[in-house]
């Protein structure tokens, strides 16, 4: 299976993953908040939702060498170009704020990037800009 099919399954499994897990906690919050006498423990789910999405998307991708869940099904790992091991906040940045986040904005910057890139090594080649910005790249296994 091609690498960037790999990696847009990866993302698929991630993003269902992350909408079963935060529909969990927002069908919680809003029966919690139903009963005034409840509404504490409807602002706990919310922490809750905010705390799984911190370990699914920071916690496990840096100590399990770049992997989220998605990737681990498709066998794939995000590694530093210079070698380094990846920080939280990188992780952060990577899986959290620009994949989930700025998605909208990724596509045609990812677009555009892969025509520049392609017009100056003369040669069609995919890229992706978010692991442009961050100095990261994602391997297949």
């Amino acid at each position: 299976m091609k690498l960037y099919l790999k990696r847009m399954c990866a993302y698929a499994v991630d993003l269902l993953i992350t909408a079963v897990v935060l529909n969990i906690f927002l069908f919680s919050y809003q029966v919690f908040q139903l009963d005034p006498q409840m509404a504490v423990k409807g602002n706990y789910m919310l922490l809750c939702a905010v705390l799984s999405i911190l370990f699914l998307f920071i916690y496990i991708p840096t100590k399990q060498n770049g992997q989220t869940i998605g990737k681990m099904l498709f066998h794939l790992r995000v590694v530093n170009t210079n070698g380094q091991k990846r920080t939280w906040f990188q992780s952060f940045l990577r899986e959290c704020v620009l994949k989930f986040s700025f998605i909208v904005f990724l596509i045609p910057m990812d677009i555009v990037y892969t025509i520049m890139e392609s017009i100056r090594q003369r040669k069609f080649i995919i890229c992706i800009g978010h692991d442009a910005l961050l100095n990261t790249e994602v391997l297949g296994g």
